[in-house]
């Protein structure tokens, strides 16, 4: 579920947005009852999306 990703990457301070963002129509319509979403900036290194990589496996890793 979106929240528990959401939540187990947020332990590891990876910041993101859980949920519908704006758009509960066409998830009603493709029955999604939410995603994740990360955004990266001109900021953000090599190693920042190393980071997000390896904290998602561990998250997902814990859901398995």
């Amino acid at each position: 579920h979106h929240d528990d990703i959401g939540i187990l990457l947020s332990k590891q301070n990876i910041m993101l947005r859980t949920g519908h963002h704006c758009a509960m129509p066409i998830m009603k319509k493709l029955k999604i009852d939410g995603t994740i979403r990360i955004s990266f900036g001109i900021y953000n290194t090599k190693e920042d999306v190393l980071i997000f990589i390896k904290a998602l496996k561990k998250a997902m890793e814990m859901l398995l």
